[in-house]
């Protein structure tokens, strides 16, 4: 069954953390796979690289290989690339560990991009937290403005359809606490009242992430707190019609 024209189709879901990324996610990959359709994620970047490539010196190193996609990353986007790095290097408040997460995060994505475009692959490239998602962490603990956001939307890969999980801080704050959401630990937040006023801070620059959306050359699908799976799947079948 095809249903992606022969290319290869970008979908990305941005949300709070705790808003159901993931979930829906997994509900996607399962759906797709059940169809017989092939979705690639970079969470599994080292599988398929073991399994895509026949050359034993890439198989056995697949950090090379992983290295060798980001510097092709590098050249498609160098102005996103070093937008990137001057956010993550300037990133306030923010200690040597964290700039080296969001930097490992950023390097894997990059080469995840390169290696499944540049290969030229059919079917659907999914990411539960992508490029979009993570110009939440760059903004950590302050109001992203308008031309920053459209600066780094303009420079920034580009999905086919981008699914916003558009949750309330009310929806999400008590399905975790800063114990247990990671990117407390990331941001080493270490009590509830202070991870509240980060969710509302993020909360704020996702819609203001998502109304930069609204006229570009791609679809979004809004979710709320009430929609099921099964709503999710006929909304994004529905929307991918649109697109073909």
């Amino acid at each position: 069954m095809s249903i992606c024209d022969g290319k290869l189709i970008c979908i990305e879901f941005i949300g709070l953390p705790s808003s159901g990324k993931t979930r829906f996610y997994n509900t996607l990959l399962k759906d797709l796979d059940q169809k017989g359709i092939s979705a690639y994620s970079f969470r599994n970047l080292y599988r398929d690289l073991n399994s895509d490539y026949s050359n034993k010196i890439r198989k056995k190193n697949p950090k090379f290989t992983v290295w060798y996609y980001f510097i092709w990353f590098f050249f498609k986007y160098p102005k996103y690339f070093l937008d990137v790095l001057k956010k993550i290097l300037c990133l306030k408040p923010s200690t040597l560990s964290i700039k080296l997460t969001l930097l490992r995060f950023f390097i894997r994505e990059g080469a995840s991009w390169g290696f499944y475009l540049g290969s030229k692959k059919t079917g659907f490239y999914i990411s539960d937290e992508g490029f979009l998602h993570r110009l939440i962490s760059y903004g950590y603990s302050k109001k992203l403005e308008h031309e920053v956001i459209k600066s780094y939307i303009d420079k920034c890969p580009t999905s086919d359809i981008v699914v916003f999980l558009k949750h309330t801080v009310n929806d999400v704050q008590n399905r975790r606490n800063y114990m247990s959401d990671y990117f407390c630990k990331l941001f080493n937040i270490t009590n509830e009242a202070k991870r509240i006023a980060e969710l509302e801070s993020m909360s704020n620059n996702l819609q203001a992430i998502a109304l930069s959306l609204e006229n570009r050359d791609l679809k979004l699908i809004e979710l709320n707190n009430k929609t099921t799976e099964k709503q999710f799947l006929n909304l994004f079948y529905k929307t991918l019609k649109e697109i073909k």
